[in-house]
């Protein structure tokens, strides 16, 4: 009898993987975070009690991410950088740190089957990450907010408009853990007018909903990279650039931004120009 047929045997199955991988295999050692939570939503959406088996994975994926190693994050950005740097574009490094959580993509893979809201991940390096387009949007809608850049012309010059753009931004990664060392950390949302995913529009039948996930943990350090491909990353340019990531990271990246999600500070900017240090 195959395991489609027989849900008994699916759920022993997903034990017998859960326990030879999680158990067996990664006792003791740093397991791929991503891998875990596929591997771990099988079991949440197999248990019996399913809000105690999500308590105790999402237990679980916080604290392995204290111990995921970073050398190999800055490794990866040091190598993009060199590229950058190869092709004669100037490069502003730059390391901004939350002043609260942060949930980025919402609808990524990890974390999403198990708990419902996802995070972006890079199975690679093991950590959470921003995408660089996110990065970009951000920073050219607070260029325009802000009226850090006025000019409509020289931003579709700097971020393109259906063209590339002068700027190319690089993911930002993890460098430094967050509060506690934690990277990713436990939360909770509560939805009031939604049940089994319709909505509930009576107020005598709403019902508070915890919806229980992984957020970017509060203090956690990132890196990214911004490259200038026409080479003109001088001064006054450079404090107008500085000034339109200083707005946005402090707007908040990502979801949820309205309750002070996603929410950086600058912490380090460093000028490197084709390959010398500036």
């Amino acid at each position: 009898m195959s395991t489609a047929e027989n849900p008994s045997l699916t759920a022993h199955w997903i034990e017998k993987v859960y326990e030879q991988l999680i158990v067996s295999q990664w006792m003791g050692n740093t397991p791929n975070l991503f891998s875990l939570a596929s591997i771990s939503s099988f079991t949440i959406n197999t248990a019996t009690e399913k809000e105690n088996e999500k308590r105790s994975v999402l237990e679980m994926l916080t604290k392995y991410s204290k111990e995921v190693s970073l050398a190999k994050v800055n490794r990866h950005l040091d190598e993009t950088k060199a590229a950058y740097s190869s092709l004669g574009f100037p490069i502003l490094d730059l390391e901004a740190r939350l002043t609260y959580r942060a949930v980025v993509g919402a609808s990524s893979t990890f974390g999403q089957t198990a708990f419902e809201v996802g995070l972006s991940f890079d199975p690679l390096l093991n950590v959470p990450y921003i995408p660089g387009s996110s990065i970009k949007g951000a920073v050219k809608a607070a260029s325009r907010l802000g009226k850090v850049i006025p000019d409509d012309k020289m931003l579709r010059e700097l971020f393109g408009n259906g063209l590339v753009g002068r700027l190319d931004f690089s993911d930002a990664y993890p460098v430094e853990g967050g509060v506690k060392g934690y990277i990713l950390i436990p939360d909770v949302l509560t939805p009031h007018y939604s049940k089994g995913g319709e909505d509930v529009l009576e107020e005598d039948k709403i019902m508070p909903t915890p919806i229980p996930f992984l957020s970017i943990a509060p203090t956690t350090r990132f890196r990214f990279l911004i490259a200038d491909r026409a080479q003109k990353l001088d001064q006054p340019f450079l404090e107008t650039l500085l000034k339109a990531v200083a707005v946005a990271f402090s707007l908040g990246v990502g979801a949820k931004t309205a309750l002070g999600y996603g929410a950086f500070e600058l912490v380090k900017a460093f000028v490197e120009e084709g390959g010398r240090n500036a």
